[in-house]
């Protein structure tokens, strides 16, 4: 079915607008020269700009031309073709031309628009140039590369024009434009991957839009545009947008960019004995290589996709000229190791042999960047015969890693029978404990990586054997995470880092992130906050790349969550984002589920339903992360409080069908996920259940020594009326590190104690972290508690802060204090007070204590806005129905 022509409005741009529309028509008018790589909307923004300006200037439009470039006065055609008895000497031409626009324009100021400036014949340029000078005209013109127009770039630099470096589009302005291309609202996830492969460029982010469209890879569910799976198509349209990018350069700029592409990197002194230096230059300052250290300085495409769609264009028989030109230069010794294994794939590809020892480098680096695929395709290469113990053991972490267990089963018991080196047995013992992990046999899991610590012993004592027991200690603290054990990893992961002779490495980072997440989980949440910023600081230090770094940081963000330290700044924030970071994979919804959950944390329901509303819709057509569970529970949550009970059952049934995935943040996303499906549960079924429910959470979280998940837990339950439990918060508050567990401490003080100066201090901490909706249930509680002491200040200030709170958060903070029932027992409790029964009469009958009643009562006249038992009898009738 053909699909319908997209049509492409001008979006974002609004400070390049407001700067270049106040240059050309502004009482300093200045002429413009717009300078960027094709494609990237330099002719689109002028064109966008002139409309504004409207019939305040007369507006002439000059177009260069490569057929013109040798033809004198090329660009000025159209006008002198009406003046053929001036062309007879050049200052005859220039005054023609002069009158020409000056009758024309009627007495109005002149714009001299000029598209592919860069092209006008030296003749056309100089004619600009005088009538700038005259001040007949003001000049706009558009530039890929200034160097390539002379005399624009001598009126640049003699302060006659004004540069404006036009840069790719931002995510916020590539979704704008997606969105109103495509007449609907776009997923953060594909609005992340477009903006990643066309680096922000506006004619390559539509061509890709439209391939993905036509394709199937981007399709309309529940009204949100979202992506099916992490495949980007790269076709004829991609493909032709992506040579015309690359039309100006040189023939060996061209190869160079070739090379690259298909040797994933190259030496810097390979790239020059190529090409030479001046063309490893030009291309740098177009952007399309990039110059980074990797033992050594090395070249690389600039852009991940870019670098595909060229590789995957280069012609068979080129691609083996191009082979044979690098081989000839340098063996395999000579290249990274990236570039070995995309050497390996490069001479697959021309159905060349490939060396045996670099065939199985290549397919180990392959397994170790995830991309397991590729390695079996490496192993295949060199046939089934005489496979010994190494190529068997690189093929068995590959299957597992695929998720081809059953063959990675039959291969192990072949293994069994082989002798393997003390470093191969220990590789072995990893792999069988995550093939048993996967099964879900972690019992058997747990003996295996044992086995390993025991084994570690045997191997020689070297740099390598560091490493070796970081690598058991992941898989250890990986298993103990899927378990909620996190408390268990930690003293492994803090002695094998200091075993390390140095922090860098991907493993390292792994082990850190880890440990982090451990210590929030645990309870240690300034410790684990301290932890990530300095990883984080560090590592962008060291000049890690970008997909490094951005992976780093959304691994961090879970740490955050987990912390419930809100008023911490995201760590995500902290890495520039980057095309380069966002082309690796599809990009996690990790950070924007964070951010929608810490939204309803805080009460800022309707803010969290615009996030995450269309995150669930993207995460019910792909979700490798398993966050389905958790986004559409906080969804539920959010839509109760804003008063939509029917879209909160929705999300909340949604939430209930969810399945956890096998990841190691599992446990930490499905934690928050049953939270909000019992606050969600609160608010149409039964507030004495959920509450139940929430302490029944919090054993178990307490038998795991997940301090920060009990402590959540219980604070949702007191929240939703269990009174008894204000103490054992407190108590429990007062272990566990952080700006959440001091207001914790201070509310279950308050509460258990009748302090309303403890809830008063709570309610200003939860305010200061942006927790709007606990502040108000702890100033609402003050207020009631204030009123039965009769003191007068107190219940004022009180007040104050209520509608203060209220105010900060809409009806929100209303839906979510003053419509829901009192629970079964609160009611129990009422009804007894306004019977005339005493505080110590209603505890002896229910038998329990004093303190326990008067916690229950207080919860009772904030809910219902009454000083005491005076007023209780008046509303209790309304309150319960």
């Amino acid at each position: 079915m053909t699909q319908p022509t997209l049509l492409w409005p001008f979006s974002g741009r609004t400070a390049q607008v407001e700067a270049l529309e106040s240059l050309l028509s502004g009482p300093g008018r200045r002429g413009v020269v717009v300078v960027g790589e094709v494609g990237v909307g330099k002719t689109a923004l002028i064109q966008h700009v002139l409309r504004r300006v409207g019939g305040q200037a007369h507006v002439v439009h000059l177009r260069g031309s490569a057929s013109l470039e040798g033809t004198s006065y090329g660009a000025f055609n159209v006008i002198l073709s009406r003046h053929q008895e001036e062309l007879s000497h050049p200052l005859r031409i220039l005054s023609g031309i002069a009158d020409a626009i000056r009758t024309k324009a009627a007495g109005r100021p002149v714009i001299l628009f000029l598209d592919s400036a860069e092209f006008l014949d030296s003749h056309s340029a100089l004619t600009v140039a005088q009538l700038t000078a005259a001040g007949i005209v003001t000049p706009v013109a558009a530039v890929r590369d200034l160097t390539h127009a002379p005399e624009l770039m001598r009126m640049w630099t003699d302060g006659a024009l004004e540069r404006f470096d036009l840069e790719g589009l931002s995510p916020e302005e590539c979704r704008e434009m997606l969105a109103e291309a495509l007449s609907g609202p776009i997923s953060e996830t594909v609005t992340m991957q477009l903006w990643g492969a066309s680096s922000g460029n506006p004619m390559l982010l539509q061509a890709l839009a439209e391939e993905q469209r036509d394709a199937g890879h981007l399709l309309q569910r529940e009204g949100v545009w979202v992506c099916r799976d992490d495949l980007i198509e790269h076709g004829g349209r991609i493909a032709e947008v992506v040579d015309l990018g690359l039309g100006h350069l040189t023939a060996a700029q061209r190869s160079l960019l070739e090379m690259c592409a298909l040797a994933g990197e190259l030496p810097l002194w390979v790239a020059t004995a190529l090409a030479g230096r001046d063309d490893v230059d030009q291309l740098e300052a177009r952007r399309l290589v990039s110059i980074r250290l990797v033992n050594g300085p090395v070249l690389a495409v600039g852009s991940r996709f870019l670098s595909e769609v060229i590789r995957d264009n280069v012609p068979p028989g080129r691609a083996n000229r191009l082979l044979e030109r690098l081989e000839g230069l340098t063996d395999d010794t000579g290249l990274t190791p990236n570039g070995r294994l995309a050497h390996t794939l490069w001479r697959l590809e021309c159905r060349r042999d490939a060396d045996r020892g670099l065939a199985l480098e290549s397919a180990r680096l392959a397994n170790r960047a995830g991309d397991f695929e590729t390695c079996l395709r490496i192993l295949d290469s060199l046939g089934n015969e005489n496979r010994d113990p190494e190529v068997t053991l690189v093929q068995l972490v590959a299957l597992v890693g695929s998720g081809q267990e059953n063959k990675a089963r039959q291969l192990l018991e072949s293994l069994g029978a082989m002798q393997l080196d003390p470093s191969a047995q220990l590789e072995l013992d990893l792999v069988t404990a995550e093939l048993a992990e996967h099964g879900g046999d972690h019992e058997s899991a747990h003996r295996t990586i044992a086995a390993a610590k025991d084994r570690i012993g045997n191997v020689p004592e070297d740099a390598d054997k560091a490493e070796l027991r970081l690598r058991i200690e992941l898989a250890e603290a990986e298993l103990f995470a899927r378990e909620g054990q996190h408390a268990s990893s930690i003293p492994g992961l803090e002695q094998a880092r200091k075993d390390l002779p140095s922090n860098g490495g991907e493993d390292s980072l792994r082990a850190d992130c880890l440990l982090a997440e451990a210590m929030a989980v645990a309870g240690r949440n300034e410790e684990a906050l301290q932890l990530a910023q300095t990883l984080l600081e560090r590592h962008k230090r060291e000049g890690h790349p970008a997909e490094v770094l951005e992976s780093a940081a959304r691994g961090l963000s879970v740490v955050r969550l987990t912390a419930r330290e809100w008023q911490v700044p995201d760590t995500v924030s902290g890495v520039e984002q980057s095309p380069e970071a966002a082309q690796g994979r599809i990009p996690s919804a990790i950070p924007s589920v964070a951010a929608g959950v810490m939204q309803v944390h805080c009460g800022r329901a309707a803010q969290a339903l615009k996030t995450l509303r269309p995150l669930t819709s993207q995460l019910r057509q792909f979700d490798p992360d398993g966050l389905i569970g958790i986004a559409s529970a906080a969804a539920a949550y959010a839509s109760c409080l804003c008063g939509d009970v029917e879209e909160g059952r929705q999300y909340h049934r949604m939430a209930q069908e969810s399945r956890s995935v096998h990841s190691r943040a599992a446990w930490i996303f499905d934690c928050d996920r049953d939270y909000f499906l019992e606050m969600a549960t609160a608010s149409f079924t039964s507030k004495d259940v959920a509450a139940a429910k929430l302490l029944e959470q919090a054993e178990q979280h307490r038998l795991r020594g997940a301090l920060t998940a009990e402590l959540f837990a219980i604070s949702g339950a007191v929240r939703l009326g269990e009174s008894e439990a204000a103490e054992e918060l407190a108590t429990k508050a007062s272990i566990v590190q952080g700006a959440f567990a001091r207001i914790c401490e201070h509310y279950g003080k308050g509460l258990a104690g009748g302090d309303p100066d403890q809830l008063l201090l709570a309610a200003e901490r939860a305010h200061l972290i942006g927790h709007d909706l606990f502040a108000l249930d702890a100033a609402s509680a003050a207020v009631s508690l204030a009123q039965v002491a009769n003191d007068g200040p107190r219940t004022a200030a009180a007040r104050a802060r209520t509608q203060q709170y209220r105010a900060l958060l809409g009806p929100v903070g209303v839906q979510s204090e003053s419509h829901i029932p009192l629970t079964a027992k609160e009611t129990d409790i009422a009804l007894r007070a306004v019977g005339g029964l005493t505080n110590r009469q209603i505890a002896d009958e229910l038998v329990v204590s004093v303190r326990t009643i008067e916690s229950h009562l207080y919860q009772i006249y904030a809910k219902l806005h009454v000083s005491g038992r005076a007023e209780l009898s008046d509303v209790l009738e309304v309150s319960c129905k």
